[in-house]
């Protein structure tokens, strides 16, 4: 039986039983574990990962109490295997004694001896090990050639200082500068670093644990919705893409863009009735012109579709796809495959209902028919349609209510799909119980939709962020805030001010690296269905609603100016990275958002009091997140253009909601 001499437990990315942390191309993921020993053995932690075929160690720092932490920067897609290695480190507990009887005046000259015979014997025996063994290409892949640098460098110099002091034949303690000078050469990296490496792969503990690394969309973007039948379809689309790259935006997000059934069709404002003249929900999908792998018509055609996304990738902007597993009455499934729906007891297929909420055009997917082989064929048939979009071109799809089906078919669908397209990304549209939302990003989900919606205090603010970017959740859920979708017009945007969209804006925008707006945002769109619903009045969902994109929305400005921000600034697509200040005043919100490694500082500040003039004090501490430490930085406002000066510790704040929603600040240090 195996004994690890050494225990290592992984803290952070936290993984859940059979689920992968996630991580992002190119952004350093922070792995911390303890490793525990005897009390008087120091340790030595590594990193080994695989790289472009070569096998990549780093060593862990020590941040003490027994915690090792490390940065893992991935650069390739999809599912790595990590591996932590933890052994004693016991030439270095050797010299360490040494150091202290050095200290003590206590040292003899045969302590030194033993020491350095120490370090001889290990390199000699490392030089026998074979380079095809697993110790050496896994444990150490670059020994052979420290070797060969400690052999000709430290090593000979600290046998050549011993012999100097064996031969002078004095005392250790009277000559305490060549003690010093031979502690100084035992010390070296290069000879450290080899001396600690074990001879015996039993001495060595090991932990492996899985990320899965997905592309920079997964976790940064401005998102901004359409309906393209508002604009007459994807050339109207076209037509407008230049503004929206003009705005920043990175991926541009369409509903459903099938046939609309007929049958239960909806009319304005949700009407069970509904006219000649009136274009259902796109949520109702399917005719006798299609189901989930064809194009309403009145859009365009296959050519129309190709065109919309060559000419958005062109811009930097990606298309999103709705992913809605629903069905009309109407659509070819249901006559096809009966069996795979929810049926009453007098035969009829229910319709979907979320009381009080009723969807009488829209039939849900019985995801466990009866048989077996009906799943199979079920799950299948979806499988087929996500490849379809995906082999015309598109890799993001917006999912609709994946909650309400078996957490089983995603872990599948998704885990399916990424065996051969590792860029697509899943966002979950799930407004429903914490563990349901997080559960769905474990089995796969690349974001979701969050609660944001409804935080709308500074303190309800800062406690759902800083649940978010707690270890516990960070590492596999990653959140897309969004001020407004097509079914939510909430909290204060309900017949809200220009001052309460532009707080909504800058928080969205700053708190998470994605964020979305749902289009009629940047027109103050801001009237209720009824002082009760959450829908807008006369829903976009149930008709067509022009908007003059020509002469663009009153907000135009402030989301260019946002989004320009956050391409601008690398603490602004990091996940998890958001520390929240003290601040005086009700009103008022500070965080900071940080890439040390980039010397990049954000400080934003928001007003809650979108009426009226705030004024408080804002505590800026000595060190930064990072370790950076400052007595004073200067500060542009990105919002107004107007430079500051912000100090360690008290600074005074005025915001008025007339001029700007808050302070929008990248810091600069004097050195």
């Amino acid at each position: 039986m195996a004994v690890d001499k050494v225990s290592l437990d992984l803290r952070a990315p936290v993984i859940n039983a059979g689920s992968p942390a996630k991580a992002t191309i190119f952004q350093p993921l922070e792995v911390t574990c303890d490793a525990l020993s005897l009390p008087s053995n120091p340790l030595r932690v590594v990193l080994i990962y695989e790289e472009a075929g070569s096998i990549v160690q780093v060593p862990f720092s020590e941040l003490g109490n027994d915690a090792f932490t490390v940065t893992f920067t991935p650069t390739v897609l999809g599912e790595r295997k990590l591996r932590v290695l933890g052994w004693e480190d016991l030439f270095r507990k050797s010299v360490k004694a040494l150091e202290k009887r050095v200290d003590a005046r206590v040292a003899e000259l045969i302590d030194f001896e033993d020491v350095v015979s120490e370090a001889v014997l290990r390199c000699k025996g490392l030089g026998k090990i074979s380079p095809s063994t697993k110790l050496y290409k896994e444990v150490f892949p670059t020994l052979k050639e420290l070797l060969k640098k400690v052999a000709g460098g430290p090593l000979n110099a600290v046998v050549e200082v011993l012999d100097s002091l064996v031969l002078k034949g004095r005392e250790i303690e009277v000559v305490e500068d060549d003690a010093r000078e031979l502690l100084r050469l035992l010390s070296d990296d290069d000879l450290s670093e080899v001396c600690s490496v074990p001879l015996r792969k039993d001495d060595v503990s090991e932990l492996i644990f899985e990320v899965f690394v997905e592309r920079e969309r997964s976790t940064f973007g401005c998102w901004y919705e359409l309906f393209p039948r508002s604009l007459g379809g994807f050339t109207g689309v076209v037509d407008v893409l230049p503004r929206l790259r003009d705005l920043g935006v990175d991926v541009l997000y369409l509903p459903p863009v099938h046939p609309i059934g007929v049958t239960g069709r909806k009319g304005k404002n949700n009407s069970l009735i509904a006219g000649e003249q009136d274009v259902g929900s796109p949520w109702a999908i399917g005719s006798h012109l299609g189901g989930h792998d064809s194009i309403d018509p009145t859009l365009g055609g296959f050519e129309e579709f190709a065109e919309m996304l060559t000419t958005a990738a062109d811009l930097g902007v990606e298309v999103a796809l709705d992913l809605a597993l629903q069905c009309s009455l109407d659509h070819p499934w249901v006559v096809e495959h009966p069996e795979w729906f929810v049926h009453r007891s007098d035969g009829s297929i229910a319709f979907a209902e979320n009381p009080p909420k009723r969807y009488e055009d829209i039939v849900p997917i019985n995801f466990f028919p009866s048989s077996e082989s009906d799943r199979v064929a079920l799950w299948n048939e979806i499988h087929r349609v996500v490849k379809f979009w995906i082999e015309k071109g598109v890799r993001i799809f917006r999912v609709d209510n994946p909650h309400t089906k078996p957490m089983s078919f995603w872990e599948w669908l998704i885990s399916t799909i990424r065996k051969e397209y590792l860029d697509v990304v899943f966002l979950a549209e799930a407004f429903t119980r914490p563990k349901i939302m997080y559960k769905l990003a474990e089995v796969g989900f690349s974001q979701s939709y969050t609660y944001f919606t409804w935080r709308n205090s500074p303190s309800e603010i800062s406690s759902y962020v800083s649940e978010l970017y707690s270890n516990e959740v960070k590492t596999y859920f990653r959140p897309n805030f969004w001020p407004n979708t097509p079914d939510i017009l909430s909290g204060v945007l309900r017949w809200g001010l220009r001052s309460d969209f532009e707080l909504r804006l800058l928080l969205a925008s700053t708190l998470s690296p994605s964020y979305g707006i749902y289009s009629g945002y940047e027109f103050l769109e801001n009237e209720p269905f009824s002082l009760e619903s959450e829908e807008y009045q006369n829903s976009e969902k149930y008709e067509i609603k022009i908007r003059d994109y020509k002469v663009g929305g009153v907000l135009d400005d402030l989301i260019s100016t946002v989004n320009n921000f956050r391409r601008s600034h690398l603490a602004m697509q990091r996940m998890a990275n958001v520390v929240f200040l003290p601040i005086d005043g009700e009103s008022l919100l500070a965080f900071l958002r940080f890439a040390p490694e980039r010397d990049d500082y954000v400080l934003v500040v928001c007003n809650f009091n979108t009426k009226g003039i705030s004024e408080g004090a804002l505590y800026l501490p000595d060190v930064l997140p990072g370790g950076k430490a400052f007595e004073e930085a200067q500060g542009y406002d990105s919002l107004t253009g107007e430079h500051y000066t912000f100090r360690k510790g008290h600074n005074f704040i005025r915001l008025d909601p007339a001029k700007t929603p808050g302070h929008l600040v990248s810091l600069t240090f004097r050195e």
